[in-house]
């Protein structure tokens, strides 16, 4: 999902920079816009940096500083069924700074804002 962006840009920059208004020099450029449109898109892309890179040294969307500030939670209220929801299966939680953030959250953010997006580009 994070990596997205750069077809997009590859594949659609005058198309996005009509779209959003504005040049973009790089794919960076076009990431910082996603960004701004669309907080919960940093903690995709620096889960997807860590998962690679194991520590986030450079340039971070986020407090995450490590793989590690990603971790797998199992909830429940109650010993009773509350059918398979995020209360009862396993979700990925990433910690910004004394914050748990959802990845489910975060990732469907993203997936909503790309799908608006490429309505627009591809109507």
């Amino acid at each position: 999902m994070f990596s997205f962006h750069e077809w997009l840009f590859t594949l659609k920059k005058s198309e996005l920079e009509k779209h959003c208004k504005t040049q973009f020099s790089s794919k960076g450029k076009f990431w910082d816009r996603v960004e701004a449109d669309e907080p919960k898109a940093a903690f995709v892309r620096d889960i997807a940096n860590a998962s690679k890179h194991v520590t986030l040294d450079n340039r971070r969307s986020t407090n995450m500083l490590h793989v590690a500030n990603a971790v797998i939670q199992t909830s429940t209220y109650n010993s009773g069924d509350y059918g398979t929801g995020r209360y009862s299966a396993p979700s990925v939680m990433m910690q910004d700074k004394s914050d748990n953030v959802s990845f489910d959250d975060c990732a469907t953010a993203l997936k909503d804002y790309w799908e608006k997006l490429v309505k627009a580009l591809y109507p």
